[in-house]
């Protein structure tokens, strides 16, 4: 009877457990998925974001001024909010307002105050046309850059372009925050979407080109510097939400301090609205010079990858060419025309290499339509080039002087095989007074010091390298036809010993 009533206990006591565990089951699953990466979030909660903050003024001139009433305006501001929506805080002038952003200090523990941003359409009557401009001022940059030009042949469409225009020019701004060898990760500091059905974050998309920049701080979290980095992109491969994962692109090695201290990386996407660019070409010197009728070529930087199927592998890019090969004019310039360039390589980044002879001197990556000029200089190899030339002028005097020696050895040869009489001493004098080996490779060396000393001193060390190579290639030509190998058994052959010691000459490897 005990036994069953201490059975009957610890059966309850097991249902009493069970039971506590099954109710609180859903608590600790709640609290383990808030502790986790990435964090919890319920499913009809959005993140507060904070919202960019933009001042829009429309310039209107004398022609304009009195065509557009408060009804243009109010038409101008719901596209505005239509398109923006609540990421954006917006206000819209026609006259100069009277706290601008830009006359605002910078504060880095507020990294969205990085996204303001000042935009000015500018609207001008050209005839029966109305001719929109438009600029950009952003608070992370602190400069102003050109924006996409509209004509409107259509008065009532204006508010639609002037819409289209400032939301072109509104940038998202990253903040890079983990660097690795070719990969960075950065967050959204402005104007995200966040809420947890959409996977975007702003206008942030996938494949998109950014262009970073380093903010230098003091002690006291003060801005001091702002630092571009040239020829460095960083292109989105992933999104979730405002995180972002984009690949390093760069004509240098690890671009992005991995350890930094106080020093801010921040990005933005590059904007391209240009329609055509000049490339100039200069050497580097001081001052640096033109590099007349240089060779580019542009092609993709990334290309697509070959698709297998059932039948073959098809190329995704067979209908595009490898590379656009282009030659500047004399004064070291090329124009290129972006729509074109952009259709022909079915991208925007493109990698751009400059030829000098058959060597690369710089290859750089670059965002089509991204600026009206771009100046490229390279290395100058002017010497390389000089050597190479000295060089195939020694092979072609190498070419001619084998020919000849092998033309008279092989007579010489031939008078030895018939034990001839006749004499042999012109011939042997006439192969005697041909270049020798020793003269060649003089030449070789004189041409080596003096162009690798050259390069030395340009810091060109590629190019001294390249020098090095060719003149050790040619130096082994000239140790392969003219080698002086079986000349003295030729000679006891034909006996010319005596001939030799009245002419008082010297064998050709002495000579």
């Amino acid at each position: 009877m005990r036994l069953f009533r201490h059975q009957t206990t610890l059966k309850s006591l097991l249902l009493t457990v069970a039971g506590s565990l099954m109710l609180s089951a859903p608590i600790h699953a709640e609290e383990a998925a808030k502790n986790t990466s990435p964090p919890y979030i319920p499913a009809e909660q959005d993140i507060a974001f904070q919202r960019v903050r933009v001042q829009v003024q429309v310039i209107l001139s004398l022609q304009t001024r009195d065509e557009h009433d408060a009804a243009w305006q109010a038409e101008l501001r719901q596209h505005l909010r239509n398109h923006w929506g609540n990421r954006v805080r917006f206000d819209l002038f026609t006259t100069e307002p009277a706290n601008r952003l830009s006359s605002t200090t910078v504060d880095l523990n507020s990294p969205a105050q990085l996204a303001d941003t000042e935009i000015e359409l500018t609207l001008v009557r050209k005839r029966s046309q109305l001719i929109v401009h438009s600029r950009r001022w952003l608070r992370l940059t602190d400069d102003w850059i050109s924006g996409p030009r509209f004509e409107i042949h259509n008065p009532k469409l204006l508010p639609r372009y002037l819409a289209r225009a400032a939301a072109d020019l509104l940038q998202p701004i990253v903040h890079v925050q983990r660097v690795d060898a070719d990969t960075c990760e950065g967050t959204v500091v402005a104007g995200e979407r966040l809420s947890p059905e959409v996977l975007s974050g702003g206008d942030l998309e996938l494949e998109q080109v950014l262009q970073p920049m380093l903010l230098y701080s003091n002690r006291e979290g003060d801005l001091v510097k702002r630092q571009s980095l040239p020829w460095t992109y960083l292109e989105v491969t992933h999104l979730r939400r405002a995180q972002m994962t984009a690949e390093t692109i760069s004509a240098f090695r690890a671009p992005l301090p991995a350890a930094r201290r106080r020093v801010d990386i921040y990005a933005t996407r590059v904007v391209t609205h240009e329609p055509e660019t000049i490339i100039a070409v200069l050497r580097r010197s001081e001052p640096p010079r033109n590099f007349p009728l240089a060779e580019l070529l542009v092609s993709p930087w990334h290309r697509a990858p070959q698709i297998k199927t059932d039948t073959a592998t098809k190329d995704t890019n067979e209908d595009l060419p490898e590379a656009l090969r282009l030659t500047c004019d004399r004064q070291g310039h090329v124009r290129i025309n972006s729509e074109e360039v952009r259709t022909a390589l079915g991208t925007s980044l493109v990698k751009i290499e400059v030829l000098s002879g058959d060597s690369v001197v710089a290859r750089v990556p670059w965002v089509i339509g991204s600026t009206d000029k771009l100046e490229l200089t390279v290395p100058d190899d002017t010497a390389r080039l000089t050597a190479l030339e000295g060089l195939d002028q020694i092979e072609t005097d190498l070419l001619r002087v084998a020919a000849k020696r092998a033309t008279l050895l092989a007579a010489l040869r031939k008078l030895a095989d018939q034990a001839s009489d006749a004499d042999a001493s012109p011939l042997w004098t006439e192969l005697l007074d041909l270049p020798g080996r020793d003269q060649f490779q003089r030449r070789i060396s004189l041409l080596r010091v003096t162009s690798t000393d050259a390069l030395q001193k340009l810091n060109n060390r590629t190019a001294a390298r390249q020098v090095e190579k060719a003149c050790e290639q040619t130096s082994l030509l000239v140790e392969k036809h003219l080698s002086n190998e079986n000349l003295e058994e030729l000679k006891q052959q034909l006996n010319l010993e005596k001939f030799l010691k009245e002419q008082a000459v010297s064998t050709p490897d002495e000579s």
